[in-house]
């Protein structure tokens, strides 16, 4: 059988024009995010999830842009190429 890779991403986003959320509100979210990113960088947190076959990875915004475009235009490809089509 052959081997079989999935992938998830959750990223944390908004616009800079978001103007719903307040620059102290930002700020905060911005923090809880950087600790996110130190935890994912433990090595007791990527041991415990290698062994549920998980890599996590915390990275920059532009390295996150760059990701999604990449896998945007990938799955766009594949959803072209396999003739599926959206339904209601």
């Amino acid at each position: 059988m052959a081997a079989t890779r999935g992938l998830a991403y959750f990223p944390a986003m908004a616009t800079a024009a978001d103007t719903d959320v307040s620059q102290l509100r930002f700020e905060a979210a911005l923090q809880r995010l950087e600790e996110i990113v130190r935890a994912l960088k433990l090595a007791d947190v990527k041991s415990k999830l290698a062994n549920v076959g998980a890599d996590a990875v915390g990275t920059t915004p532009a390295e996150l842009e760059k990701f999604v475009r990449a896998e945007s235009s990938k799955f766009a490809q594949l959803i072209k190429l396999s003739g599926a089509k959206a339904t209601d």
